[in-house]
């Protein structure tokens, strides 16, 4: 047994959750600013660059936070017993306040792209080429193909949702098996499929078996002292981040990606360790995670598609990156109000109380 003193409580409350959504989404913008192709084959210097390998983990960090989120909030609506008409119910609702959010900005956003900043509606492969492939972009089925490239993630995280029910029924009771299970499907049949659902499947999982494990978890890192443990995290990301560096060849997508899962747990238990919630970083990190959504399924259109050579032609990369941050976050608040103004919020959470009503 641990020493109640010497306890560390792994248990994410949801400051914990926005600050991790907070760390990602700066990743993200990181990520796509400094590394990604760009409009103008700008190529920044090698420390810039780094900057950006190290932002690539919001990948792994939102499906981590995802995974645990979606156990969290099942199992305490659930008592931790899965039903079938619980689990559909529960489903639907993520759905719903997923598609609402979506649909929103995407209502908004695509006829200001092509009436004013003549951005095609095809974009990457085949978007709104056919009707059917025009139902697939309202329904945020497209991956790759999306008119807006980083929307591909919308594809993924509805799959995870999809393989929730499975997910936390076998793991509540067989962690190892489903490890195993995902690591299996990577290799042998999501390999196949273009989302590439293995590797990605893979910190979705590991959060939601976090939660439902996460005694287990809490015995184990108790048994270090709280102070060797915060040196050997933060020793542990400065090598794994070095790593990544040296594996930027190309391949980073693929070869880099079990990195970002390994650094996305050493922050997860850092952040429980050194907690830094009412420090002015921590608070700062807590906003952006609570307005994270928004700012994934807004930035690209500002950066890429619509304004270019403003981010890239006028000003140093980090200047770039805090005015694209703080242009979203500001859209990001004003969006939220206009849902509440004109009845959108009020529209979902109406549905949403509907299904509520069904008796599991």
């Amino acid at each position: 047994m641990v020493a109640e003193n010497h306890k560390i409580n792994l248990l994410l409350s949801n400051n914990d959750t926005f600050i991790l959504k907070g760390i990602a989404i700066c990743g993200m913008l990181c990520w796509h600013l400094f590394y990604c192709p760009n409009p103008f084959d700008i190529i920044y210097s090698e420390w810039i660059r780094a900057i950006g390998i190290a932002g690539d983990i919001c990948v792994s960090m939102f499906l981590f936070v995802s995974g645990y989120g979606m156990s969290a909030s099942y199992s305490k609506i659930s008592g931790g017993r899965y039903s079938q008409i619980g689990g559909g119910k529960f489903i639907i609702i993520r759905l719903i306040k997923f598609y609402f959010n979506f649909w929103f900005i995407f209502l908004l956003a695509v006829p200001v792209g092509t009436l004013l900043f003549d951005q095609p509606l095809i974009d990457g492969v085949l978007s709104f080429s056919s009707l059917k492939q025009g139902i697939y972009e309202f329904f945020a089925l497209n991956g790759h193909s999306s008119y807006n490239s980083t929307w591909w993630f919308n594809t993924l995280i509805l799959g995870c949702y999809v393989l929730f029910p499975l997910v936390y029924q076998i793991g509540k009771f067989y962690p190892i098996y489903v490890l195993l299970l995902v690591i299996a499907l990577s290799n042998l049949i999501f390999k196949r499929i273009p989302m590439d659902y293995g590797p990605y499947l893979f910190p979705f999982v590991l959060g939601s078996l976090f939660y439902l494990h996460n005694t287990k978890v809490e015995e184990l890192i108790s048994c270090f002292n709280r102070k060797i443990l915060l040196v050997l995290l933060c020793f542990l990301l400065g090598i794994s981040i070095l790593t990544l560096y040296y594996l930027d060849n190309g391949a980073i997508y693929s070869r880099g990606f079990p990195v970002y899962v390994f650094d996305t747990l050493l922050l997860v238990i850092l952040i429980k360790v050194q907690p830094f919630h009412d420090s002015l970083l921590g608070k700062v990190m807590c906003s952006l995670g609570k307005h994270s959504a928004n700012i994934y399924l807004m930035h690209k259109f500002f950066y890429y598609y619509w304004f270019p050579v403003f981010f890239f032609a006028t000003f140093h990369p980090l200047i770039s990156w805090s005015l694209l941050m703080l242009l979203c976050f500001s859209m990001s608040i004003g969006l939220n109000f206009l849902k509440k103004k004109i009845g959108w919020m009020n529209l979902q959470n109406s549905i949403v109380n509907k299904i509520n009503l069904i008796k599991s």
